[in-house]
């Protein structure tokens, strides 16, 4: 068996034993080492080749001769983008394993890697056969992955080291009835509020309120005839969910506003209880308070980007036409470029709920769904016992404090939570941003379903027309959402 020694091997336990979950328990370090290697310095027999698509290790005869030698052909499907860092990590992953001195085996590795993220559960579903062995994918596609039975759960140590490792709402975005399915790789899939620091101060974006006060106010010293605005996707369940996540913080024993179990696919609502009905009215308030929409635009900040810029076509400065917009991690780059030190993020701002009566209640807070981007073992069983365990191996090396830490200038915001202490990543203030709107939060893997986003997108659409039926209120429509996403279970 592989040794936890000063010279860089980990120990495992009971690795070809039945019932041990191919790989899946007590057989891993607290913290993956570096390519030290061990057992007679077999690093300085490794030979690793990386190419486009594989990297490839082979051991110099001269290392262990009377060693029983096999070959362990594994794969990995990740984002292109991640590539060069996985497979260079894949090379040390190879150097450490590359000797069991236990049981006198050498192992050489070939290890394949495909561009596939997306739409990994997709295929991984359709067709087990040609699945990977380790695979990253968005949290939400991990009931399809279970429901294949795709995914080995992570047990024992490895259960252990991926919870001490990395924040709660990634773990969560990974786990099924209480047992975790996968190692978490990013926490980076939120909403949070961009705004134009030169005109805007953190006051002014407190509130849907004071946002709207000072846009008007800003409006009025303008010269080019526009309105300055907030963009907002209200037609957008992934956006309009906020006003109801919100609802329940810090109201102890509350349901929770969204459930949903990967397991059953079933989903649960409190959507449309009385807090929820004072949101959508909050919501409508906003939407349909005279005046105010001049200054909001129902849309996509992705599909906006170039109203945020502080520079025409042709370089000249200008005053941009939308200050303030809600959007996530992935357009940190593009704001940057767009508005350089002029840009800052914070979390969503309160809004005013309103009463049955019409009383404008106490501010709430909006919410948001947490998403993360996670990484699954193939469930092989106990005869590829030994396969498994690798791969186990590799996707703890691939998803570990130092690999997270390289792989944030790509883009990535980290999960392990030691990597978000890392100085490059906290300077970050639009991870920052994220952190803060986290705590208001909820995961969306386990929180909301397939049925979810038609319905709330209905809804939506609905309040930003403001045109009801006959006889029917905002809540009318709200208690429709309710039945579309939660049909057995309504108010």
């Amino acid at each position: 068996m592989f040794r936890k020694s000063k010279l860089g091997f980990i120990a495992i336990a009971a690795l070809l034993l039945a019932g041990c979950g191919g790989g899946g328990g007590d057989d891993v370090s607290t913290d993956p080492v570096s390519s030290q290697g061990g057992g007679g310095e077999v690093a300085d027999y490794v030979k690793v080749d990386i190419t486009d698509t594989k990297v490839v290790s082979t051991v110099d005869k001269a290392f262990k001769p009377d060693a029983k030698r096999e070959k362990m052909y594994l794969s990995v499907w990740s984002e292109v983008a991640s590539h060069e860092l996985f497979m260079r990590v894949v090379g040390e992953f190879t150097k450490d394993f590359a000797y069991d001195p236990d049981n006198n085996v050498v192992y050489e590795f070939t290890v394949t890697f495909g561009d596939e993220f997306t739409d990994t559960a997709t295929n991984i579903a359709a067709d087990l056969s040609t699945a990977p062995n380790v695979f990253g994918f968005p949290d939400d596609h991990v009931s399809i992955l279970y429901n294949a039975g795709a995914l080995a759960e992570l047990t024992g140590s490895n259960k252990r080291w991926a919870e001490e490792n990395n924040v709660a709402s990634a773990v969560s975005g990974g786990t099924i009835n209480g047992k975790l399915y996968s190692y978490p790789q990013t926490a980076d899939n939120g909403i949070y509020l961009y705004y134009n620091n030169d005109i805007l101060s953190l006051e002014d974006v407190a509130s849907w309120d004071s946002i709207i006060d000072a846009l008007k106010a800003h409006s009025e010293t303008r010269t080019d005839g526009l309105k300055s605005k907030i963009i907002f996707p209200f037609g957008n369940g992934y956006y309009n969910s906020a006003f109801f996540i919100g609802k329940d913080h810090g109201i102890e024993g509350a349901e929770p506003v969204f459930a949903y179990d990967p397991a059953t696919t079933t989903m649960t609502t409190t959507i449309n209880d009385e807090r929820g009905q004072n949101a959508a009215r909050g919501m409508e308030r906003i939407l349909h308070t005279p005046g105010n929409a001049d200054y909001i635009i129902d849309g996509d900040a992705d599909g906006s980007l170039a109203k945020f810029s502080n520079k025409d076509a042709d370089g000249n400065p200008i005053v941009p036409e939308i200050l303030v917009g809600v959007s996530g991690y992935w357009n940190v780059k593009n704001f940057v470029d767009l508005l350089g030190d002029s840009i800052s993020a914070t979390k969503l701002p309160t809004f005013t709920p309103v009463s049955a009566e019409g009383e404008l209640l106490p501010q709430m807070q909006m919410g948001s769904l947490a998403g993360s981007k996670q990484m699954g073992v193939l469930q092989l069983g106990a005869a590829e016992a030994q396969k498994e365990f690798f791969s186990h191996q590799i996707a703890q090396y691939l998803t570990r404090e130092d690999t997270q830490i390289k792989r944030y200038p790509l883009g990535f915001g980290p999960s392990n939570i030691k990597a978000l202490e890392d100085p490059s990543v906290k300077e970050d203030i639009f991870l920052a941003a994220l952190a803060e709107q986290g705590q208001f939060a909820i995961a969306q893997s386990t929180s909301v379903s397939g049925t979810f986003w038609e319905a709330a997108e209905a809804f939506g659409t609905a309040v930003v027309a403001g045109e009801y039926a006959a006889g029917t209120t905002v809540v009318d429509y709200l208690d429709a959402f309710a039945e579309a996403i939660a049909p057995e279970n309504p108010i």
